[in-house]
């Protein structure tokens, strides 16, 4: 026997009686105010995504506001959702409350970390993680309560499933507090390693898994695997100590530990996973939610790979190297179409009233299926290939867009779910007959002004709804990806050449052959000092020593760094030629803002002072090294040229002409077809 569907395809813990019942703990109306807090997480995730060149921490901010902002928040909701439907418990108002209060705390506590690590305020991010990690236990406590108390019943393994993940993120927030206190690069690494693996695998893995077991099926509304509750049964321990061995190799800085917990996880999700297949086979997906899921499934497969590679090839110490390539995998690919997926199927199914308040909601959640799936999981993959980065940047604009949509149409969507209901209630009480209720034509041409009079969607032949997913839609997504691309191109064959890092145009000045080395410590949140100043072709090198005794610092400048150091320890970043001032700053999270920045401070010469050839020594070397190519097709130089006196031998002097206050002409670097403006 398997877990009974009706024709709407919506199984127990989604279906909603014509009257507007519910079997879970919130009305309709306080369900969709409680996801429209996801909402808001979303929104600021795309703002931060589409602003990141201006806002500090870009990336560490948009992977927080997806995972623990919306997805956290999210599986609070309907974990205990699910749970409830699942084990059949009747509603009850005194645990709705408490269910409202964890979410104010988990809200709370969110927002102090999102604040507390910008601004390098540890105290804020360990009162924030204390708080989130309170209200997720409870939650958990709450979940064991109410397995104690329903009767036995299929699918109990579910709400275990939510059981456990509820006890990894505690964890993993304590390993994320740690790091906001500030770690060498070797601790750093191990912690951030099994932070981001406690709560990606543990916390979000085990709920995801747990509530496809009876959620995949019914979002293809066709009947579950016989074998499902019998596998996620016996996976459950496999998984959850996949996730305990991929923690602990990663903090005893064990690559091939670490490495063997998450093929342990990979296989377990293979294993459990085959019970997703039937369902599949039997029905194909027809709208964005299942499609979506069907994406977030092989991202994860992806992700898990591109994870293990990661450990594999650098261990946990190298891991922040990788952090923008596995933020992109897990978040772009995993985590977002996650919630977007499931939610186009759950809020419409949640507001109450029966099939055509399904429909009409449901139609605005379908809304551009095809082209959205296609930017989104199209842009993801160009912005991981080897394009030029004009190109990724315009396809990652493409993909963030196309992912935000799901913000609007997710606010048309309820707005005429409830329209369509209160429609339906009115209909009922001015005595219209039962038929004319559940008539899609009647109901959708009684919608009130705002909701599309193609409601209910048309009609195939066999009476089911038309697929969602169109070839027009796929051709209008690749339209799309090949405008991006073709804008990207564009810019990059004809925009301004950018000067990139220091060192990286010493081409636009010859080298003076001198070395400038300065000695700067790390005390406190600055830099002492927090500025060197050279002259255009000078090379700099910055002997950075961390005299804090209590945290870690490093030094970027251009993309250039030195490791994270640890108190006491002492490294040196050489910073080649350089030709134009360039800033640089501490690249722990939040210390950038607290004011730990150094400038490299460049002046041009002019032919006086100590810009005069005569002032260098005579032994001057011209770099032999080519300059690096600078980036697009059309090169502005500036060259001074000053005549002054020269030695050219001991004791022979001449007046010569130099070029940047240097005796040989610059070095110009291009490509053939290449324009230079001197």
């Amino acid at each position: 026997m398997t877990e009974p569907v009706d024709r709407r395809g919506a199984d127990p813990a989604v279906r909603r009686e014509a009257g507007g019942a519910t079997t879970g703990p919130a009305t309709p109306r306080r369900q969709g105010a409680r996801d429209y807090a996801v909402g808001v997480w979303l929104l600021a995730a795309a703002g931060v995504a589409l602003a990141h060149r201006a806002v500090p921490e870009a990336t560490w901010l948009m992977v927080h506001l997806v995972l623990l902002g919306a997805v956290t928040h999210a599986v609070l909701v309907w974990s205990r959702y699910f749970a409830a439907a699942l084990l059949k418990t009747r509603p009850d108002v005194a645990r709705a409350r408490w269910q409202r209060v964890r979410l104010v705390m988990l809200s709370t506590g969110t927002a102090g970390v999102l604040v507390g690590v910008p601004t390098a305020r540890w105290w804020l991010v360990v009162a924030g993680a204390t708080v989130v990690s309170v209200a997720v236990a409870w939650h958990g406590m709450s979940l064991v309560v109410m397995l104690r108390e329903a009767l036995p019943g299929r699918f109990r393994v579910a709400v275990r499933y939510y059981v456990a993940a509820a006890c990894f993120l505690p964890v993993g927030a304590g390993f994320g507090a740690t790091l906001a206190v500030g770690l060498d690069s070797r601790w750093h690494g191990r912690f951030l390693v099994a932070h981001t693996m406690t709560n990606l695998l543990g916390w979000i893995g085990l709920t995801v898994v747990g509530t496809l077991v009876t959620f995949w099926p019914t979002v293809l509304r066709t009947r579950m695997d016989e074998r499902a509750e019998a596998l996620a049964r016996r996976f459950l321990p496999v998984l959850a100590g996949a996730v305990v061995v991929v923690a602990v190799g990663a903090l005893a800085g064990q690559r091939y530990v670490a490495l063997a917990g998450l093929a342990g996880y990979l296989a377990g999700l293979v294993g459990w996973g085959r019970t997703l297949v039937g369902p599949l086979r039997r029905r194909r997906p027809r709208e964005f939610a299942p499609a979506s899921i069907l994406a977030t499934m092989c991202w994860a497969v992806v992700a898990l790979g591109v994870t293990g590679w990661v450990v594999l090839v650098t261990g946990p110490d190298g891991w922040d190297d990788a952090a923008v390539l596995l933020g992109l995998v897990w978040v772009g690919g995993f985590a977002v179409q996650l919630l977007t997926g499931a939610l186009s199927y759950l809020l419409p199914s949640v507001l109450g009233g029966g099939p055509s308040v399904v429909r009409a909601a449901g139609s605005w959640f379908d809304r551009f299926a095809s082209a959205r799936l296609v930017v989104i999981n199209g842009a993801l993959l160009l912005v991981l290939a080897p394009v030029p980065p004009q190109v990724a940047t315009a396809a990652g604009v493409a993909g963030v867009v196309a992912a935000a949509t799901f913000l609007p149409l997710m606010a048309l969507g309820v707005r005429a779910g409830l329209a369509e209901r209160a429609a339906l209630v009115g209909r009922a009480t001015a005595g219209r007959t039962s038929s004319r209720q559940q008539d899609p034509l009647a109901a959708s041409a009684a919608a009130p002004a705002g909701v599309p009079a193609a409601a209910a969607r048309s009609q195939g032949r066999s009476g089911e709804p038309s697929s969602a997913l169109t070839v027009q839609g796929v051709l209008v997504g690749s339209l799309v990806l090949a405008l991006a691309v073709t804008a990207g191109l564009w810019v990059d064959r004809t925009g301004a050449p950018g000067t990139g890092p220091a060192g990286a145009a010493s081409s636009a000045a010859g080298a003076t052959g001198r070395t400038v080395r300065v000695d700067v410590r790390a005390e406190g949140m600055r830099f002492v000092p927090d500025h060197v100043v050279a002259s255009a072709g000078d090379r700099v090198v910055v002997v950075l020593t961390n005299a804090d005794p209590t945290m870690a610092h490093d030094l970027a400048v251009g993309a250039r760094s030195t490791p994270r150091l640890g108190p006491g320890q002492t490294a040196e970043l050489d910073l080649g030629v350089v030709s134009e001032t360039v800033s640089g700053w501490c690249t722990v999270v939040g210390h950038r803002q607290a004011g730990m920045t150094f400038d490299v401070r460049v002046g041009h010469h002019h032919g006086s002072g100590r810009a005069r050839a005569d002032s260098a020594p005579l032994g001057t070397v011209v770099d032999p090294r080519a300059p690096t190519l600078p980036a697009g097709t059309l090169h502005q130089v500036e060259m001074r040229v000053s005549e002054v006196p020269l030695e050219v031998a001991p004791g022979v002097w001449q007046r010569r002409w130099t070029f940047n206050g240097g005796p040989v002409g610059p070095t110009l670097r291009g490509r053939v077809g290449d324009v230079f403006e001197v």
